[in-house]
């Protein structure tokens, strides 16, 4: 069910923000390089899912597709929306150049399939489970390796340290948020469930 939502959501979200994102911009807001390298961070994740500490369910999971897209479309706008505003805001107030748009969007959109692996996860608020050693460790060193390629300027071009500051605040909030909404979700339709 993680690796469901999670593939759903990340896929729509990195869509999303290269096809209105080149239109806001002019030109793609994360370079082709890094996508690779996305996919390649976001595959090693995913290959540790199967080590995960996952609660038994009381019963046999129901593959109701229509749900698990409507839980991924949770992430989805939300992390595209604000990805959008981070974007509109280097490109109007902050007047960067491209490639540091690029850096910048590169660790968003690693920071945000982190936190949405962690968040889908449970259908509980994300913090009272902890993931598997694999895991855990391999999300920290996605962020960790990110948070050092965008810093550093390898493969990527470097940026303020306030700049990638504000990435990774504007992610901590929005996971605060949208774990919420995930939760308010999840309970709804529990309670509907049990009045059918």
């Amino acid at each position: 069910m993680t690796w469901t939502i999670t593939k759903l959501a990340r896929t729509a979200e990195l869509a999303t923000l290269l096809t209105f994102g080149f239109i806001m911009a002019g030109f793609f807001p994360v370079s082709l390089s890094l996508i690779v390298l996305i996919v390649i961070l976001n595959d090693l994740v995913t290959l540790t899912l199967g080590t995960d500490r996952a609660g038994a369910s009381t019963s046999p999971e129901r593959w109701d597709m229509p749900r698990l897209a409507r839980t991924a479309a949770i992430f989805t706008v939300g992390w595209a929306a604000v990805g959008l505003g981070l974007l509109a805001y280097y490109l109007g107030v902050q007047n960067l150049a491209p490639a540091q748009i690029s850096s910048l969007m590169f660790a968003y959109l690693i920071y945000s399939a982190m936190a949405t692996i962690l968040m889908t996860r449970s259908r509980n608020v994300f913090w009272r489970s902890a993931p598997s050693r694999w895991v855990g460790s391999v999300v920290a060193g996605n962020i960790i390796l990110t948070t050092l390629l965008v810093l550093l300027g390898v493969l990527t071009a470097p940026v303020p340290r306030s700049s990638l500051l504000l990435v990774a605040v504007v992610t901590i909030v929005v996971t605060l948020i949208l774990d919420a909404i995930k939760v308010h979700v999840y309970r709804r339709v529990t309670d509907q469930a049990d009045f059918s």
